[in-house]
């Protein structure tokens, strides 16, 4: 008598008539599982976009209208150009349905910006969460939604400076907050002035992941005159002092941040250059620029025993406080003469715009391509 031959064992994805195809199951009770988003879900809409929320722990179903999502994006038109078979697709309230792998926080941000492009205009006083923005830009990437990537890429460039003269703003803005503060309510202010302005790590990271090349210079500036004795989100330090959130940096970031400081604290202490010949040939009254020399390296020298001792320099704004004094002091008595004030204000001048324009070099940046590549 032959034996009859053992069925092959079943695996647990494999579909029998006691043990249906999971795929099948899920399409047929994709009503039952599936959450609808409450902004992106018109009930004219003609495909259903379904994923995963990580936050809600939930699937979500965003039904939505193929036109408005192929005019933003030629990711989705080439999507919706397959032919739909309802009797093998999975579907929706009558709609295809599209699987997607994207979280479905990040999708609705994306969806919602096609629907509602102005919210993409913010205002500064509502500054959006960072991780808002990186889902942006990853996505708007992925679908190549070049207009949204275009304005996140144009917001962050209005938050931090590319010239000298948008450093300056804003660090008057900071300092004049502060003042506001102290002078029309009549309190000091509770918490640090940073705080009312972007945080600098996190948006490294987004202009290094994504390709943000203009920002990235005033950013390791931003980070080289802050204090790693402080976190951004604390609440100790005094008004005036800067931080960040130290945890999101990395080893490349802390090299070129040594580097940078390192550089920073030298150029302080060549600052004395500009005096080597101040009084020139062209000054007639030598004894007393002289001695005015003589005062400004003193002053000098004392400013980079102080920066050496913070291990960190403001180049930048040290420049600018040597300007000012310059300014202040014109045609004082006991300071230099006319031709003098102008040589050394033309040399502060050259130095200032040295520095802002070297930063690349200064912190090393010339291989950022490899970074954000």
């Amino acid at each position: 008598m032959k034996r009859k031959a053992k069925a092959p064992p079943i695996s647990p994805s494999q579909p029998t008539a006691e043990r249906p195809d999971p795929a099948f199951k899920m399409q047929a009770n994709v009503e039952q599982v599936t959450e609808k988003s409450e902004a992106l879900y018109f009930t004219d809409g003609d495909v259903a976009l379904c994923a995963a929320s990580a936050a809600r722990k939930k699937t979500i179903a965003l039904r939505v209208h193929k036109v408005v999502l192929s005019i933003h994006s030629s990711v989705f038109r080439d999507m919706f150009s397959f032919p739909f078979n309802p009797a093998v697709n999975e579907t929706l309230g009558g709609v295809p349905v599209v699987r997607m792998q994207d979280d479905a926080d990040d999708l609705e941000l994306l969806v919602s910006a096609f629907y509602k492009p102005t919210k993409m205009r913010y205002d500064k006083r509502n500054r959006p969460d960072r991780s808002e923005l990186r889902s942006l830009l990853s996505l708007s990437a992925k679908y190549q939604v070049d207009v949204l990537r275009a304005q996140v890429i144009e917001y962050l460039e209005s938050e931090w400076p590319r010239t000298l003269e948008e450093w300056f703003l804003l660090k008057s803005q900071m300092s004049d907050r502060t003042r506001y503060i102290t002078l029309a309510e009549g309190h000091e202010p509770e918490e640090r002035s940073e705080k009312s302005f972007p945080e600098p790590a996190a948006d490294l990271r987004l202009a290094l992941d994504f390709k943000i090349a203009s920002i990235v210079p005033a950013l390791y500036y931003r980070l080289s005159i802050s204090s790693v004795e402080f976190e951004f989100h604390d609440d100790i330090g005094e008004v005036h002092d800067l931080s960040a959130d130290w945890n999101l940096l990395q080893a490349k970031d802390w090299k070129r941040l040594a580097v940078g400081k390192e550089r920073l604290l030298r150029a302080v202490d060549e600052l004395g250059i500009i005096y080597q010949y101040i009084p020139g040939n062209w000054c007639k009254e030598k004894e007393s620029c002289k001695t005015v020399t003589e005062e400004q390296l003193r002053m000098l020298a004392d400013r980079c025993r102080t920066c050496m001792g913070f291990e960190q320099a403001d180049l930048v704004d040290l420049i600018f406080g040597m300007l000012s004094e310059v300014d202040k002091k014109r045609n004082s008595i006991g300071y230099y003469c006319l031709s003098c004030t102008y040589a050394v204000e033309s040399q502060l001048r050259k130095k200032l715009k040295e520095a802002w324009d070297g930063l690349v070099e200064t912190f090393k940046l010339y291989d950022i391509n490899e970074d954000i590549m």
